[in-house]
């Protein structure tokens, strides 16, 4: 199918954590890079949706650039597939035109409010995930350029390493001086908005750390004046309608910053309920429509839904369209608690979601990866003071088991009693 840049950010990660098919995720992110714009306004974007079969030659042609953030969506999801399978053949060819990519997207950067934003300086288009000098773009490129900063330490590029960061740190500093409304407990939607917060601009602060443990908390505590049937509305300034479409795509973000926060939580607090019940309301309601009604049942994920948990665009819409499908990575990453520690899992994290709030009792799943298959499960005793944790990975990969050790009185590892 046509390949959107930025829906790849979930498609690549869906692909990784199920059929982890590397052929896929190679021609499709290829694809994308051998389409960057040379010179004009969009010099060093990627076209956001080239037609398939379309020469490199007509990429100036074809013109299609104008969603901005889709760029920083693309460029995750080649930090993500580098992280999944540490490809020094892929990254040393593509470095060049990578790194262009995150050089483009810095004149984005206003220098009057320090927030990401569309202007006559920098390249014409629009945010698909909010408004210019609004908290999900701006949050979205902190988290970018973090990543990407991850990708220039590797390949030694010092000079990139240090200004994407400080970039990132100033964007973030902007972002809680201009956008945190303290007496609301949320990050705005973008200047001139001051009552106003969506699940995008939610996720992005959570994910990207610009917001810390205590903001991320009270905005998500204040989801709850965004829940519209089934799911969350995309904002405060959606009108609360049947006919709103409600995005699995947008609520796939959330629902990762949700488990990422819960993960966050300081020793000497709990999971706040919020954080608990919004995770429920995603897991329990949004994805579930999606295959417990036979009449619009298709056995994949939808593009959007309508607040009763039926298909959404009306007649014009996916019913397979991989941007939903979030909860696949999801699932291992923060459920089951397998995340690479290294690129390519040459080491990895064991971190099951014991404090999420959930009432989960168990889990297990096997987690492929190209050092081979990494099979991992945990469970409580039935009186819930004892935890079985189990994990077999690959010879020559490392790996660490990292839980809430405020309540550990003791434990065994492979039956024999281990101290501290």
């Amino acid at each position: 199918r046509l390949v959107w840049s930025g829906d790849f950010a979930h498609t690549a990660r869906v692909v990784s954590a199920s059929t982890h098919r590397r052929d896929f995720l190679v021609g499709s992110l290829s694809f994308i890079l051998n389409r960057q714009a040379t010179s004009g306004p969009y010099a060093g974007f990627f076209a956001m949706s080239p037609t398939m079969g379309e020469a490199e030659k007509y990429t100036l042609v074809y013109n299609s650039f104008g969603l901005l953030d889709y760029q920083m969506l693309f460029l995750n999801a080649f930090a993500g597939y580098y992280r999944d399978f540490a490809d020094d053949d892929l990254l040393h060819k593509y470095w060049p035109q990578a790194k262009k990519g995150v050089q483009a997207l810095l004149p984005l950067v206003d220098t009057s409010s320090g927030l990401v934003a569309s202007s006559s300086k920098s390249a014409p288009g629009a945010f698909f995930l909010g408004s210019s000098n609004g908290t999900a773009p701006s949050a979205l490129l902190v988290y970018t350029l973090q990543r990407m900063s991850s990708i220039a330490q590797v390949m030694g590029d010092t000079q990139m390493v240090n200004t994407w960061n400080q970039t990132a740190r100033q964007v973030s500093d902007a972002i809680n001086r201009h956008l945190w409304n303290e007496q609301t407990g949320t990050y705005i939607e973008a200047l001139g908005s001051a009552n106003s917060s969506s699940i995008a601009g939610t996720a992005w602060a959570i994910l990207s750390g610009v917001a810390s443990y205590s903001q991320g908390q009270r905005a998500i505590q204040a989801l709850s004046s965004l829940r519209l049937g089934i799911g969350y509305k995309d904002s405060s300034s959606t009108a609360s309608s049947p006919s709103a479409n409600l995005s699995p795509n947008l609520s796939g973000f959330l629902l990762e910053a949700l488990l990422y926060h819960s993960r966050q939580r300081p020793s000497s607090t709990s999971t706040g309920n919020g954080t608990s019940q919004a995770i429920s309301d995603l897991l329990d309601h949004l994805w579930p429509s999606m295959i417990t009604q036979d009449e619009y049942y298709t056995g994949t994920t939808w593009e959007y839904l309508y607040p009763d948990g039926r298909p959404g665009l009306d007649f014009y819409t996916s019913h397979a369209h991989p941007w939903s499908g979030a909860p696949t990575y999801v699932f291992p990453e923060y459920i089951l608690g397998i995340q690479p520690a290294k690129s390519g899992f040459a080491e990895w994290t064991f971190q099951p979601a014991l404090a999420s709030g959930l009432g989960i009792t168990w889990a297990r799943g096997r987690v492929p990866t190209s050092q081979g298959v990494i099979r991992a499960g945990w469970k409580f005793a039935s009186d819930g003071k004892e935890l079985l944790l189990r994990v077999c990975a690959p010879n020559g990969t490392k790996g660490r088991i990292e839980l809430d050790d405020s309540k550990i009185k003791s434990a065994e590892i492979n039956g024999r009693a281990e101290k501290g």
